[in-house]
């Protein structure tokens, strides 16, 4: 969505009440959420825009238990091309959320401080549920030969 005609601030005053993305609550006070690709939050806020902001970031289940952490970044001559302003990376889900957690880091630095908490947050709960274990079936009771 970035482009060069218009600011971010410009594009952020259009979207910010009128994206398809928006979804609002009756019981969740004045929060006003968004299911925009690129928004780790899921708020509707400018910071955490995915559509507006030239860096974002996406974190999502993979296959085989895998973490795909994708990167967005217009700069330059990518800022037309989404294929080449895109970079994806799969990260092994089986270690544990520290582990990950630092693979997320090593992959942001110098990229934007301010996502890299609700990045972590959103590690530690695609984890888990990655990681739920399947809940056992009932215990069957077995009956012994000698009673009746």
């Amino acid at each position: 969505m970035t482009s060069a005609n218009a600011s971010a601030n410009v594009q952020w005053s259009i979207l910010r009440n009128q994206s398809s993305f928006i979804t609002k609550q009756r019981e969740g006070g004045n929060v006003i959420f968004t299911s925009e690709p690129f928004n780790l939050t899921q708020r509707n806020t400018f910071s955490a825009s995915g559509l507006v902001n030239g860096k974002a970031l996406s974190i999502a289940a993979g296959e085989k238990n895998a973490l795909n952490v994708t990167l967005k970044r217009f700069k330059g001559k990518n800022h037309r091309s989404p294929k080449n302003s895109t970079r994806t990376v799969a990260i092994n889900g089986k270690r544990g959320s520290r582990a990950i957690i630092k693979s997320v880091k090593n992959l942001m630095r110098n990229y934007r401080a301010d996502l890299t908490c609700p990045a972590a947050a959103r590690v530690v709960r695609l984890n888990a549920t990655a990681n739920r274990k399947a809940e056992l079936p009932a215990r069957k009771t077995r009956k012994w030969a000698g009673s009746k």
